[in-house]
């Protein structure tokens, strides 16, 4: 299987699906034995774990490589928009004209609104008639379950979920990390003006014993950043410490963090990678929103108290001077 790059176009970003553990062999032979058909498939896994990346895999291996591989988002738009994007499509736009040679991707389908998922269905039909071209929808979620909970159209469900595709999470294959590192060194824009880089063992210690819960695109986003705060030849651990925000207190064992501080972190990071989006962010941190508001409230009021605290401390130590 080539090493796809998961971006809007296909063309930015660095391989997001590499590997050797049981898990990524045992998907690369699915994938290579699929990408000659033309049976609908549904990719699961959580977010960044590759899911587009793998999608452009199955297009650049099919005999609709030279076709368009036209992608619809659903995630954090709103219904108007999806409806538009919908319509254009039926309206006999690029993708039914070329239909035989296309690879339609429909990314985070459970987001599609229960209104408009009737007409996605009519619009596959119709898309079905004109050429059928090859349908590739991804989702965070478990569809199957909404649409036993009727939360999802069964119809549209059984249209898009022919064959399901899980992409296991990077905490479950870890000795993919090197992989996946030396991949994106390669094929990164970031390490164009560094001959060769490479990691101290400290590195990929650190990098060996995090959790990842922003998967393989996190990896790639923390070797980017520990690349662009130094750029150097070598990524050392205490590097990669800092980007990840492991940065221990007194009363911590070496190499930890406290709970909440490291939860507090993930939060802002996600948020970040949402663009502030709390909606986006809290299913993607599998909360609440109210949750969410409610730890970003709490954690408010900390910093505050911290504030204030240091503040006076200071007051208190120009008084005595």
């Amino acid at each position: 299987m080539e090493c796809p790059r998961d971006g809007s176009d296909g063309s930015d970003g660095a391989a997001l699906i590499a590997g050797t553990s049981a898990s990524i062999r045992a998907l690369t032979r699915t994938v290579d034995a699929l990408a000659a058909s033309d049976v609908s498939l549904l990719v699961q896994g959580e977010y960044g774990t590759g899911k587009r990346a793998l999608a452009q895999a199955l297009h650049r291996q099919s005999a609709r490589k030279d076709g368009p591989f036209v992608a619809i988002g659903f995630a954090d738009r709103s219904a108007a928009e999806i409806k538009e994007e919908l319509f254009d499509l039926l309206d006999e736009g690029v993708l039914l004209a070329d239909a035989p040679r296309a690879t339609l991707y429909l990314d985070e389908v459970a987001w599609l609104p229960m209104p408009l998922q009737g007409l996605l269905a009519r619009v596959l039909h119709v898309a079905h008639l004109r050429g059928t071209p090859r349908i590739i929808a991804s989702t965070e979620t478990d569809l199957n379950g909404l649409a036993r909970a009727g939360r999802f159209l069964g119809e549209l469900y059984a249209q898009l979920a022919a064959i399901c595709l899980t992409i296991p999470p990077l905490r479950e294959r870890r000795e993919d990390i090197p992989a996946l590192v030396m991949e994106y060194l390669r094929t990164s824009p970031h390490v164009v003006e560094i001959e060769q880089v490479t990691l101290d063992c400290g590195a990929w210690e650190e990098l060996s014993a995090y959790s990842w819960p922003g998967n393989a695109r996190e990896l790639h986003e923390t070797v980017a950043a520990a690349l662009v705060q130094r750029p150097s030849a070598v990524i050392s651990a205490a590097r990669i410490r800092t980007v990840l925000g492991r940065w221990p207190d007194r009363h911590a064992a070496p190499g930890m963090v406290p709970l909440d501080e490291f939860e507090d972190a993930y939060i802002t990071r996600t948020l970040g990678r949402c663009n502030g989006n709390k909606a986006l962010a809290a299913r993607r941190l599998g909360i609440g929103r109210n949750t969410l508001l409610r730890r970003i409230k709490a954690s408010l009021a900390v910093a505050n108290r911290g504030s204030r605290a240091q503040m006076n401390r200071s007051a208190t130590s120009a008084a005595r001077s």
